[in-house]
């Protein structure tokens, strides 16, 4: 596609080059969540697939993301009912980072650990 990059991710108009969610703020770092159903076999690699690339050419780096679990019991809830089943539910999750100051590990990606919360 004309005028769409691996670097340009979240303006690309192909799902798998877009991120989930996309936080951007003046001044800060900009952070991806990558999201995905239980048992969500792929969200960590492609959270881990966005660190150390670039929004736009030559733009910063996502240096933080978030791979963000949700349970399968949210696809059975009715929508009148999603937002306080949202509320209640416990997500699973794992921040990756990428240290621009340590040397990188030799995967070139960041440790992964999941908590739920």
């Amino acid at each position: 596609m004309a005028g769409y990059s691996r670097t340009d991710p979240h303006r690309s108009r192909e799902p798998g080059l877009r991120p989930d969610i996309l936080i951007e703020h003046d001044g800060g770092q900009p952070l991806i969540i990558e999201t995905e159903v239980e048992p969500a076999p792929t969200v960590e690699q492609d959270a881990a697939a966005r660190l150390g690339v670039a929004l736009d050419p030559g733009g910063q780096l996502i240096e933080q993301v978030v791979a963000l679990r949700f349970p399968v019991s949210l696809t059975y809830v009715n929508q009148p009912n999603l937002e306080e089943a949202m509320e209640r539910a416990t997500y699973q999750y794992a921040a990756l980072s990428l240290d621009t100051d340590a040397p990188p590990p030799p995967d070139g990606r960041g440790q992964v650990g999941w908590k739920a919360e």
